[in-house]
């Protein structure tokens, strides 16, 4: 390939707008479990093997024993088996990759949702294409998710405050006339109001004052709206 890449491991091509990719491969590097890129600064050589538009959707991986890439559930299987064998058995079962292709594609086509990250000001995005089922699936379990934290006193204290700001703050975007943009801005907003819940719950979990524990959650879903206020731009 003339990339100069490890061949002793496999190499990981990851989102880097998006956090959650940066913990995951950083984790297996650390580890030893695989060398990685980031699709900003990825060496063109290999970019240029890959299918983009699956990259975009799966993570995409040079798997040096084959010479080929990988994407997905085959990368991170890969990676994963080549260092835990006694999981080979249970990820060569027929029904493991059907099994855990529904949460995968959840995650990923959710990816930028969840983190609340912005796209990259250069280079190449690698956002996923806008899925309106993956999406409305992903809204409806954080909605259940956030009514089932929200059904105490301090749980419902951070969830209305932190809707409250994520309407006044996001809201108008979700006027738009982009469908995929309306989208956006509802499950980024969910998502905010979730963790402020989330916060909430945990904190009096640990046995903080009710007042405490409700300040918490409320500036847990406050900061995600904030951070998540690049999506007013453009």
């Amino acid at each position: 390939m003339g990339t100069g890449l490890d061949t002793t491991v496999p190499t990981l091509v990851f989102d880097d707008s998006c956090p959650m990719c940066q913990i995951y491969t950083g984790a297996f590097s650390k580890l030893g479990w695989a060398d990685r890129q980031a699709f900003g600064s990825c060496d063109p050589d290999l970019t240029s093997q890959m299918d983009l538009d699956r990259a975009r959707h799966e993570i995409p991986m040079f798997d040096p024993v084959t010479g080929q890439m990988q994407y997905g559930l085959d990368s991170l299987f890969t990676v994963i088996g080549g260092r835990l064998r006694w999981l080979r058995p249970l990820m060569a079962l027929p029904i493991a990759k059907p099994a855990i292709r529904p949460i995968y594609a959840l995650i990923s086509y959710n990816r930028r949702q969840i983190a609340g990250c912005p796209p990259p000001s250069d280079g190449f995005d690698c956002a996923p294409d806008f899925h309106v089922a993956w999406v409305s699936t992903y809204i409806g379990l954080v909605g259940g998710a956030t009514c089932a934290l929200a059904s105490t006193p301090v749980g419902a204290a951070a969830a209305i405050t932190s809707a409250i700001a994520a309407t006044a703050r996001l809201g108008p975007v979700a006027l738009e006339a982009d469908r995929p943009k309306r989208f956006e801005v509802v499950s980024q907003a969910a998502t905010s109001v979730l963790v402020g819940s989330a916060a909430a719950r945990v904190a009096a979990l640990c046995r903080m004052p009710a007042p405490v524990a409700a300040a918490i959650g409320i500036a847990a879903g406050v900061h995600q709206v904030v951070r998540r206020s690049f999506l007013r731009r453009g």
